[in-house]
């Protein structure tokens, strides 16, 4: 049975999702304010659209949100974006996630058990500065507020080489290696693992730990 999705925003991030829902083979209902927006996009994909405020209660029963299985919210305010996921929970929505512009808005979103994703503007600039404060590092994510993850390839002038992961007590109390990747192998390591040039290591450390990690995977 395929999910049925109500999606708020009909701006490139809401194109992209709705693009993707429907790749997914879910049911899409679209709502924006914008008249010119929502005919451009059912002519674009095979969708409803329905011209309107979602902060008013009535646009999404007309959505039919008593029968949708999840709302996202892709609007820039984030006091809309709330107040669109708190009309979605009253009317019976259980999996609602919004776009935040605002980090200090992320509590008020948990507090509502609506997910919240940042602003996918803010997540480029975090890249950009990743790709050239931090090039060894291939892929970084923030884990909730306290931890965060990342994939690093290991350069053949490491001094991890030809060594034994439990020979640094920095991966026993500052971080942990969750993966190895080896040519076509993914090793899910033990203290006992031998690192290799060109091994691709993905790490879980404390937030803030992510500089000194590389620095001891880089020199």
């Amino acid at each position: 049975m395929s999910m049925y999705l109500i999606v708020v925003g009909a701006g490139k991030i809401g194109e992209n999702l709705i693009r993707l829902a429907l790749e997914r083979r879910c049911n899409v209902t679209l709502v924006d304010k914008n008249p010119a927006k929502c005919e451009e996009i059912t002519k674009s994909y095979d969708v409803i659209a329905i011209q309107g405020d979602a902060t008013q209660e009535k646009i999404l029963e007309e959505a039919n949100a008593n029968e949708a299985d999840g709302l996202i919210t892709t609007l820039h305010e984030d006091a809309a974006n709330l107040l669109i996921a708190s009309l979605a929970k009253n009317l019976g929505i259980k999996k609602i996630a919004s776009v935040i512009s605002q980090s200090e808005s992320k509590p008020m979103f948990i507090e509502k058990k609506v997910k919240p994703v940042d602003d996918p503007t803010i997540l480029t600039a975090k890249l950009l500065y990743d790709a050239v404060c931090r090039p060894l590092i291939q892929e970084f994510m923030p884990l909730g507020e306290k931890a965060e993850i990342f994939r690093v390839k290991i350069d053949k002038n490491s001094r991890l080489v030809g060594r034994k992961l439990k020979e640094f007590t920095i991966f026993q109390k500052k971080a942990l290696v969750v993966a190895v990747e080896r040519d076509d192998r993914l090793i899910i390591p033990s203290g006992d693992s031998e690192i290799h040039a060109g091994d691709a290591l993905t790490l879980i450390t404390m937030r803030g730990q992510t500089d000194k990690i590389v620095g001891v995977l880089s020199t």
